[in-house]
């Protein structure tokens, strides 16, 4: 239960965080620093959210493939149709609500069900037949 109030009341701090540290990302996309399981989580949001950079596609010196529809060798190589421009700042701050709110409906199911499975075994218990335990 402290689980759902915490991440319900945090959600506003949740989804910044995921934010800043996603535009932190893009501009760190091609330092020498940066981890490729980073660069692999900024392509996957932008693939999967249909976005590019966070701003947009202008948040990069060269753009990323990850930010065209088809799979092609290289961002010249897509087509105008088929380029993610807008940036993913709004898709994101969605995304990561989204996944919040789902998560808290999902705890307070399960919160929901322990207690009605608590209130059962006590009916249960109370209304049972008494017996004497055989020695």
């Amino acid at each position: 239960a402290s689980v759902l109030v915490g991440s319900l009341l945090c959600k506003k701090k949740i989804i910044t965080t995921a934010e800043s540290s996603f535009k932190q990302y893009v501009g760190e996309y091609y330092s020498n620093e940066t981890d490729e399981e980073v660069r692999d989580a900024v392509d996957a949001v932008q693939s999967t959210l249909e976005c590019c950079g966070y701003e947009g596609a202008g948040d990069y010196s060269a753009v990323p493939v990850s930010c065209c529809e088809k799979d092609v060798a290289t961002w010249e190589e897509c087509a105008q149709a088929d380029r993610f421009t807008e940036g993913c700042k709004d898709q994101l701050h969605k995304f990561v609500g989204d996944v919040i709110t789902l998560f808290g409906v999902v705890i307070g199911f399960a919160v929901l069900l322990d207690l009605v499975s608590l209130f059962g075994a006590f009916y249960v218990k109370k209304n049972s037949p008494k017996y004497d335990h055989l020695a």
